[in-house]
C-alpha cells in the first residue's frame, strides 16, 4: 500500500480474483493537472479500480492510450 504518490504502475494484470486497488482521491482533485491514476492498466482492470475519498465524487475511472484515467 502506498499513500500520497501521484500515479502508480500495474504489473501484472488485476484480472485474477484476488487483486484490486481503491485509490482515494482527495477534495478538490484536479484531473487536468494529474489525469493518469495508474500506468500498465488493462480493459479488464477497470473493474478492480475503486475510485473513493471525496474527490471521487461523480467520477469513474477510464482506460485511454497511456493509462487508467
Amino acid at each position: 500500500m502506498a499513500t500520497g504518490v501521484e500515479s502508480f504502475v500495474i504489473d501484472p494484470d488485476l484480472t485474477g480474483a484476488d487483486g484490486s486497488v481503491n485509490v482515494v482521491l482527495p477534495a478538490g482533485y484536479d484531473v487536468s493537472t494529474t489525469p493518469t491514476i495508474a500506468t500498465g492498466a488493462v480493459e479488464a482492470d477497470l473493474a478492480k479500480i475503486n475510485l473513493v475519498g471525496s474527490g471521487a465524487e461523480a467520477r469513474k475511472p477510464i482506460l485511454k492510450a497511456m493509462g487508467l484515467r
